[in-house]
């Protein structure tokens, strides 16, 4: 059963909380099974919506029930703290995240243009646009009745945004007062060495250990703008995968994640990807041999 719950909105540094939870599990030598990140996020999307448009819980209130990790991350759970009161029970710790709007609905909508087929309801896309892949619809202004199709699709994208950001803000505010543990952190604080250990002691008191401030998902003020939708989705994948400070004290790892990566944009073309393995060794050769000399 979850004993602490973090409440995301997406793109408010629910990321660099997993590698922050991952790195307090690791250190103190705790399994990592015991860590949910976004859980049954393509169910619990539509189980949302059930339990708003339809007064009908009873999906949302199954998968609550099915989670048994000690710790969760999850994405959308301000839309419905009273279930998740009614399952969890009220002495679960929340970790709230808040960040400030205007840059979290900026993230939003960069993100919505890179996978627009997770962003149903927001982004102007039909659903059927993308068979095969894992779409999600999110609640919009229209389930709760504060707007017709028309009115909605008048708005714009900022607009939107700002509706989904701000209606799970006023949700949080009226419903926390449920739970009888509520820590809020904001984004911009995630680097900060003392909240990151008031973090950890919140989620677990018996955590001694504490790991050093993860990176905040940045992009280092690359323009975004000038790549195509699939440049960009590979590059903020590559930011959320890879883990810096595990590339400062373990010499392999950055070679490892390199290769790795490869193997996997080269997977088709496997005489491309030995070539390209055999000029960075060449080109490591000369470096070394250059510094022998």
């Amino acid at each position: 059963m979850v004993e602490c719950l973090v409440l995301s909105q997406a793109r408010d540094g629910s990321t660099t909380l997993r590698n922050l939870i991952e790195g307090f599990l690791f250190f103190n030598g705790e399994n990592f099974s015991n860590f949910g990140y976004v859980t049954d996020t393509y169910d619990l999307w539509p189980a949302l919506r059930e339990n708003i448009v339809r007064n009908d819980g009873r999906a949302l209130y199954g998968i609550l029930r099915n989670w048994q990790h000690t710790y969760e991350i999850s994405h959308g759970l301000s839309f419905a703290l009273p279930a998740v009161c009614a399952v969890l029970g009220p002495s679960t710790r929340i970790v709230r995240v808040v960040r400030d709007q205007k840059s979290h609905v900026r993230s939003l909508m960069n993100q919505s243009q890179i996978d627009p087929e997770h962003w149903i309801g927001y982004r102007d896309f039909d659903a059927g646009a993308y068979p095969g892949k894992g779409i999600v619809a999110r609640p919009t202004a229209i389930d709760y009745g504060e707007a017709d199709e028309r009115t909605w699709r008048a708005m714009s994208l900022v607009e939107r945004f700002e509706w989904f950001t701000q209606k799970q803000t006023d949700l949080a505010d009226a419903h926390l007062n449920l739970f009888s543990d509520v820590m809020t952190i904001s984004t911009e604080e995630l680097s900060d060495e003392a909240r990151i250990k008031e973090l950890g002691n919140f989620i677990n008191p018996s955590w001694p250990l504490v790991p050093g401030p993860t990176h905040v998902h940045r992009l280092a003020g690359l323009d975004m703008d000038a790549f195509g939708n699939e440049t960009r989705r590979y590059i903020e994948n590559a930011w959320q995968n890879f883990d810096f400070a595990k590339a400062v004290t373990d010499p392999e790892y950055a070679l490892k994640y390199v290769i790795s990566d490869l193997q996997s944009r080269y997977r088709d073309d496997p005489a491309k990807l030995s070539e390209l393995i055999s000029k960075i060794l060449a080109d490591c050769q000369v470096s070394l041999n250059g510094q022998d000399s």
